[in-house]
């Protein structure tokens, strides 16, 4: 009891004074984590989606700061479906939390919750006035927190699709100051969003990224439990979008005439058409496509090892003779 609700929290508070006053000099990205946080963000066009991310904090030797690597995500259902706005909601802290204690126990080194990422779809990965109060709140209890944005479905002149990647943190930048005429706190005149200026009371501070194979952040290749295989975002993901649209579907149904309910099923029967022509089956042609990859790779493979162990087999059986012929010349020179 004493080391759980007095020494922990001490520690935790102590650690996050440090990183408080120290500086965080770059975010380290798995290539798995990359990877999957692009499949969720490209998985809708028209509402943004978030994640949180888990890791841990790295000293940097011989310098005043550190570094924050993430090597895992956890995928967040949207409790509102908004163009311009996304929530982190208690229990999912909680889930993430209970997820990072069980990825710490497989790995044997700690894991924690280390940050949170949400798509820019249409627009540039800059974050908003709501988006440093949220990275700023959530930094106050951790110095190590990372905001990530990734900016989709963006494209050029040419027609080429962009995705964007921006990390960031918040930092204090002194009291917001609303206009004449509206009282502290409000956030529009008219339903119309004030300037960010106006409403944001932290600056953006933008934090260099780079994006390793995981070999480099783990320094060797390391058995991964399942909750940090790849393949086990690809299929939350599924699960994350039949989970929203069976919710939204049954509080449709709550109430409704039936002829509303009758409409609310043909709406989810064509989600369910849509996510298996756009989401499960290109899902299984690309795990079709690696498992016939690894399996040619896995017949190359034992081809060499054939080979290495016929070579191996062929250099013991000259062994003796080698050793023989050693003997004689010493045993002649000895002679000699």
């Amino acid at each position: 009891f004493f080391r759980r609700n007095i020494v922990r929290p001490l520690l935790s508070l102590a650690l996050t004074a440090v990183l408080e006053a120290m500086s965080l000099a770059e975010v380290v990205l798995t290539a798995r984590v990359y990877s999957s946080c692009i499949a969720h963000a490209l998985s809708t066009e028209k509402e943004e989606i978030m994640g949180l991310l888990l890791g841990d904090t790295e000293w940097i030797t011989q310098e005043v700061a550190f570094r924050t690597l993430v090597w895992s995500v956890v995928l967040l259902p949207r409790s509102e479906r908004k163009t311009n706005r996304v929530e982190i909601e208690p229990e999912a802290l909680v889930k993430a939390t209970a997820t990072a204690e069980e990825l710490s126990v497989a790995m044997k080194r700690r894991v924690r919750v280390i940050g949170w990422y949400h798509s820019h779809p249409h627009i540039t990965p800059v974050p908003s006035h709501v988006d440093l109060r949220t990275q700023g709140d959530l930094q106050n209890l951790d110095g190590g927190w990372i905001g990530l944005i990734f900016g989709v479905f963006n494209c050029s002149r040419s027609f080429v699709n962009h995705v964007q990647l921006h990390a960031f943190q918040s930092e204090p930048s002194g009291p917001s100051l609303p206009p004449s005429g509206v009282a502290p706190g409000a956030i529009s005149l008219d339903n119309i969003p004030l300037p960010e200026f106006l409403t944001s009371s932290f600056a953006h501070v933008q934090v260099p990224i780079s994006v390793v194979p995981e070999a480099e952040v783990f320094g060797e290749i390391e058995v991964l439990n399942p909750l940090h295989s790849p393949l086990t975002d690809l299929v939350s993901l599924q699960k994350l979008f039949l989970q929203e649209e069976r919710t939204l579907f049954e509080e449709k149904l709550a109430g409704c005439a039936p002829l509303q309910q009758m409409f609310a099923s043909t709406v989810y029967q064509k989600f369910l058409c849509r996510a298996l022509q756009g989401h499960a089956m290109p899902l299984s042609c690309l795990l079709e496509t690696g498992r016939r990859t690894l399996a040619a790779r896995l017949a190359q493979l034992t081809l060499q090892e054939a080979q290495l162990q016929q070579e191996l087999r062929r250099r013991q059986s000259l062994l003796p003779t080698a050793t023989a012929i050693a003997s004689a010349s010493a045993s002649a020179s000895a002679s000699a």
